[in-house]
C-alpha cells in the first residue's frame, strides 16, 4: 500500500507518457549520482516521485532544469520520506534529477513522466 500514491501520481499522467523508473543502492556512499529526463516541446506537465529510506548518514535529491536552475529538492537524514511534484509546462531540453548520498546508507526509488 506505501506504493499506492506513487503509482496513482503516474496513473494519472494522461495518455502518453513516457514513465522512468529508477532504483539506487547505496552503503557509506558520497557524491551525486544523476539521471537525465527529456522533456519534448509542448509538453503538459512532468510529474516526478521520490522515495528515500535513510538507515544512517543524509542523502538529497535535485531536480535542475535546462537552463541549469534547480527547481526542486530535498534532504532525508536517518529516516523514510517520500515527495512528488508536478510541473506544468515544463521548458522543454534535458533535465537532471542528481541524487547525493553523504556517507549515506540506504535506498532511493524514482518516478517519473512526461506528459503530451
Amino acid at each position: 500500500m506505501r506504493w499506492l500514491p506513487l503509482l496513482l501520481l503516474l496513473a494519472a499522467c494522461g495518455p502518453d507518457p513516457q514513465p522512468v523508473e529508477k532504483t539506487y543502492a547505496f552503503v557509506r556512499r558520497t557524491g551525486p549520482r544523476a539521471d537525465t529526463l527529456h522533456v519534448p516541446a509542448k509538453a503538459d506537465s512532468l510529474r516526478l516521485a521520490v522515495e528515500m529510506r535513510v538507515l544512517s548518514g543524509r542523502a538529497a535529491w535535485t531536480l535542475i532544469d535546462p537552463r541549469g536552475a534547480e527547481v526542486w529538492g530535498g534532504t532525508v537524514g536517518e529516516r523514510d520520506t517520500v515527495a512528488n511534484r508536478a510541473i506544468a509546462a515544463p521548458l522543454p531540453g534535458d533535465w537532471r534529477l542528481v541524487v547525493t548520498p553523504d556517507s549515506a546508507m540506504g535506498v532511493a526509488r524514482i518516478w517519473g513522466a512526461v506528459v503530451r
